[in-house]
Parts: C-alpha cells; sequence; structure tokens
C-alpha cells in the first residue's frame, strides 16, 4: 500500500481513496485492511509509512536518483526549507544509501523507517544518517520504507 502510494505522489496525483478500512469482522481479512477488529481496531502497519509519506504533502518535489532500483522514492522541500528524502528499500537486506545534495540544501539530520516486527504489526525505528560536504549516507533496514529530514531553514 505505501508503494501504491508512493507512486501516486511520484506521477503527480494528489488524490486517492482507500476506501475499505475495516476487515467486516472477518479474521481471514485482517492483515490486509488498515483496521483489525479482532485486535481491538489495531491499525495495519501500513499507517506507519502513510503517516511517513504524508509530510511530504503540499512540499516542493525534488529529482531523486539512486544508484540502485530498488532503493526508489521521492525528495520534497517545504516552504520552511525542510528537506525529506522519502525510500523504499525492496532488498532483503540493509542496504547502504549514498546521496549527494546540492549546497543550498540543508543537510540530512535524521531519519525514521517503516520496518517489520516479529509480530508483523510493525514499528518506526531511528536511522542514522551521516552526512558531510553534501554526502549522505544512511544503512536502510531490510523492507522497510525510510524518511530522512533536515532540519527547518526558517528564520
Amino acid at each position: 500500500m505505501v508503494d501504491f502510494a508512493l507512486a501516486l505522489f511520484v506521477a503527480g496525483l494528489d488524490l486517492a481513496a482507500f476506501w475499505d478500512n475495516g476487515d467486516g469482522g472477518n479474521a481471514d481479512h485482517a492483515d490486509q485492511m488498515l483496521l483489525d477488529t479482532a485486535a481491538g481496531y489495531r491499525m495495519n502497519p501500513m499507517h506507519i509509512g502513510l503517516g511517513l509519506l504524508f509530510t511530504a504533502a503540499n512540499a516542493t518535489m525534488l529529482p531523486l536518483q539512486t544508484s540502485d532500483p530498488r532503493l526508489y522514492g521521492l525528495a520534497a522541500r517545504a516552504d520552511s526549507g525542510r528537506l525529506r528524502v522519502l525510500l523504499l528499500n525492496k532488498r532483503p537486506a540493509l542496504a547502504t544509501l549514498s546521496l549527494r545534495l546540492p549546497a543550498s540544501l540543508a543537510p540530512l539530520t535524521r531519519g525514521t523507517s517503516m520496518v517489520d516486527t516479529s509480530d508483523h504489526w510493525g514499528a518506526a525505528v531511528h536511522t542514522p544518517v551521516q552526512c558531510e560536504d553534501g554526502r549522505c549516507l544512511a544503512s536502510l533496514p531490510a523492507l522497510s520504507f525510510t524518511m530522512l529530514e533536515s532540519e527547518s531553514q526558517e528564520k
């Protein structure tokens, strides 16, 4: 679902609906829906990724290229100057990302990744990112959706 929503953002579409939110009380559909009624209406882990993606709404999209086609996503700059880079790692292993940023953009300072957990409810975890002289490095967890972001440049 997060991959689909990311594709909509990249394509420039600004409206979509995820109509079927509940499992209708069918336990065999619970892992496919946004809400699991048998688990106290617990939300599917996709809500973590959709929340990260939402941070790029109403921002200016910037070109983004990676050296690995299985690490893809988008870059967006908010009016505040905050840069956000959102990336899917479709590899079943940790992937090292190297990005070059123009000098006009603030360096990326923190990261958050949506990852799977042993109970498959997912979690948002801290992802370190280091930038020096316009080059940023981050290790993206296996099968994850990650947001790397800079500080706001508002004065």
